[in-house]
């Protein structure tokens, strides 16, 4: 149709050449680092409002991340996107496969510079962090309204991990290395209990 774009490929049955492929090039001899190779613009321009109505809203766009040589085509990805200016980059996907939102140089495989939220206020999602031995994780799980961490993956407290919390699947355990152990409370007059509701020690303040 009139505002549409097919690209079909060239055989009916091939691995590679049965799909379409639209290629966007250079005619630079000469690429260096933060060179454009090729770009996709998204913009309303005949929009009546006109000023910023009519200026790119999005782009995507590769760009080059080295000097170009007969050994590096280094390039990545990035996607722009605009509120009420020129599309400006808000994600990019590095030459080495990194991830990067709201920064142009990811450090991780994905490096979110500002606020992650999971889910809204009264509808979470579970949340699952892995360990390098197996079976052991962190789970924030929506239903309990509950952090879980499997037997034995303590809580490391202080710089130099001087307090640890954790469960060996028979025992509790608050393990302390440097200083004092102090259970207190802030203010006076205020006791703290410790045992069941049938048998407690109590600790006067």
């Amino acid at each position: 149709s009139e505002d549409s774009l097919i690209i079909r490929g060239a055989t009916a049955d091939h691995a590679t050449t049965s799909a379409g492929k639209l290629m966007i090039q250079t005619a630079q001899v000469g690429v260096t680092d933060g060179d454009i190779l090729g770009r996709i613009d998204f913009n309303a321009p005949v929009e009546s409002s006109g000023t910023d109505a009519i200026l790119v809203g999005a782009s995507i766009y590769a760009e080059a991340d080295n000097t170009f040589a007969a050994d590096n085509n280094q390039t990545e990805l990035v996607f722009a996107t605009g509120a009420s200016e020129a599309a400006t980059e808000q994600m990019r996907i590095a030459s080495d496969g990194k991830i990067g939102i709201n920064t142009a140089t990811p450090t991780s495989l994905l490096d979110v510079r500002g606020t992650v939220q999971v889910g809204v206020d009264g509808t979470g999602h579970d949340v699952k962090f892995f360990g390098d031995t197996a079976g052991s994780y962190m789970l924030w799980d929506e239903d309990e309204d509950a952090l879980h961490l499997t037997d034995s993956s303590p809580i490391k407290i202080g710089d130099g991990d001087d307090m640890h919390i954790y469960h060996d699947g028979t025992n509790s355990y608050i393990k302390n290395a440097v200083g004092a152990l102090k259970i207190a409370t802030e203010d006076s007059g205020v006791a703290v209990s410790i045992g069941h509701t049938t048998s407690e020690t109590t600790i006067n303040d």
